[in-house]
């Protein structure tokens, strides 16, 4: 797998409190930081996170194989006109 860089990772949520808008909230927090500091794309490597994702406007690139099992790999394309 190439380097994928910056890249979204190791967040993880509570079971008792999954539903609840947190993994959202975490990942648009990571967008926002990689937004900030000028990257033009930013990639994640998941299966359960997929549809937060999918439903913040990320799109699936290609099937990943990364050191702790498979996973989907996501980038976004940040815009200057695009808000999630």
């Amino acid at each position: 797998l190439p380097d994928y860089k910056p890249g979204l990772g190791g967040l993880f949520v509570a079971e008792s409190y999954r539903g609840r808008g947190i993994g959202t909230e975490l990942v648009r927090a990571g967008m926002n930081v990689a937004q900030e500091q000028g990257y033009e794309r930013f990639y994640a490597t998941t299966v359960a996170a997929q549809g937060i994702l999918v439903r913040l406007g990320w799109e699936q690139v290609q099937v990943a194989m990364p050191a702790d099992g498979h996973g989907l790999l996501y980038q976004f394309e940040f815009a200057s006109d695009r808000h999630f």
